[in-house]
């Protein structure tokens, strides 16, 4: 396997936590950290036995660089993309790839020109749990999603109010910053681009935008629709996911999604396939390419009920959770 060299640019809280989640992945070797604070990126490098770079563009050119990863905040995201690509390195972005339409399509071009990777972290593409939901619906159980609310209640108990987040020139603003995640989300699970998207930002008295709600129309009439808060503590925060796929509907919480629940209206064959379902779990649940499988719990993290209150058609209903 090759080893490739890691350089990471931006050492906050959350490149400390990427690097610690990637630093015993095989074929990856951290090389080199860089942050506008040195004693914060001395201090990771050591943790990592990386060496530091006098700063994040420099990190292109870094020796035994060969993926840089960008875990600044958001308005650098692009400059810093643009520069390791046309460097010809491999780039992980941590999302939003940018703050403007226009820088986002500079990086499209340079990453088309590039000999390098693109990739932006949109986690929930890869979450288990909504890849089974996924394909639940490619199998025939589940019909094409028609309605879709993702729900975000969130604390700023760490934003103080000097925070970079809350200045859109730096974050984005929430709809980018964090509506991301929506977007993409309802793009993967619908499989369409919106037709049109509609915004509204809530402004707290006296205070920054701490409310938005965005809905997104997909071809067929297919409406997402998303709502944002930061008006919970850090021990009422909740998110959830409504999946509405007609006769069936699938609820999905965590804040990383780790539990769904799916009800269906179906007959009596298709019933037959969906009590099928809890044995295998372990394959609805599995990583594509990874060789690794989410953990599903024991078997009766899963169950199937019937009800035959209007025959020949069953009511249906099905769990899985999953922890860790």
């Amino acid at each position: 396997m090759t080893t490739l060299g890691l350089g990471l640019a931006g050492c906050g809280a959350f490149g400390a936590y990427l690097l610690d989640a990637v630093a015993d992945l095989p074929g990856v070797r951290v090389v080199a950290c860089a942050d506008p604070d040195g004693d914060r990126a001395a201090a990771l490098a050591r943790r990592h036995g990386a060496a530091v770079a006098t700063d994040a563009a420099a990190l292109a050119g870094f020796p035994g660089v060969d993926v840089v990863a960008i875990a600044t905040p958001p308005a650098t995201h692009a400059e810093l993309a643009v520069g390791a690509l046309r460097a010809g390195r491999h780039v992980f972005c941590e999302k939003p790839l940018a703050v403007t339409l226009e820088d986002a399509l500079r990086v499209e071009a340079e990453a088309e020109r590039s000999a390098g990777v693109l990739v932006v972290d949109h986690v929930l593409r890869y979450n288990p749990v909504l890849r089974m939901l996924q394909r639940l619906r490619d199998e025939g159980l589940l019909d094409p999603l028609v309605r879709f609310a993702f729900e975000n209640d969130a604390a700023d108990e760490d934003l103080g109010p000097g925070h970079w987040f809350w200045d859109p020139a730096h974050s984005g603003g929430i709809h980018v910053e964090h509506g991301v995640h929506f977007f993409d989300a309802a793009r993967a699970l619908m499989g369409s681009e919106p037709v049109e998207v509609h915004g509204t930002a809530v402004r707290r008295e006296g205070g920054p935008v701490d409310i938005v709600v965005a809905t997104a129309t997909h071809p067929g009439g297919a409406v997402a629709t998303h709502t944002h808060s930061f008006t919970h503590a850090h021990r009422a925060e909740r998110q959830l996911m409504r999946l509405d796929y007609g006769f069936a509907e699938a609820r999905v919480t965590g804040w990383i999604p780790a539990h769904a629940t799916v009800t269906a209206w179906t007959d009596e064959q298709s019933a037959r396939r969906w009590e099928e379902l809890p044995a295998r779990a372990a394959d609805l649940l599995a990583v594509p390419g990874s060789g690794r499988t989410a953990r599903s719990g024991s078997p009766s993290s899963w169950n199937a009920t019937r009800a035959r209150r209007r025959p020949p058609a069953a009511a249906v209903s099905s769990a899985a959770s999953r922890t860790g």
